[in-house]
């Protein structure tokens, strides 16, 4: 017999870990969509050239699309839906690869 009667159970389910600072997630999450952004285009067309032949590691992918003129807020949100992002250990450094 339960305890309390009335209780609704709860729980969470853990996702990926987010990257970027609390300013730069609260902006994403905060912005409108918009299917025509030329930027996020750009970002996304360097992301499958850059993924193309292997995965890398993302400091390095940042570096390269800096030096591109692409911010990393933009890739970040290109990435979405098209890069699977995995952990290196415990240093903090991760490897992203095209889906």
């Amino acid at each position: 017999m339960l305890e309390y009667p009335h209780s609704i159970a709860t729980r969470i389910v853990w996702l990926d870990p987010l990257e970027g600072t609390a300013r730069e997630l609260l902006a994403d999450a905060e912005a409108q969509p918009k299917d025509d952004d030329p930027k996020k285009k750009q970002a996304a067309r360097f992301l499958t050239q850059v993924l193309a032949k292997a995965a890398r590691p993302h400091t390095e992918i940042e570096e390269l699309a800096v030096k591109e003129g692409i911010s990393r807020r933009t890739l970040r949100r290109a990435s979405e839906g098209m890069v699977e992002k995995k952990p290196n250990g415990f240093g903090g450094s991760w490897t992203w690869t095209l889906i």
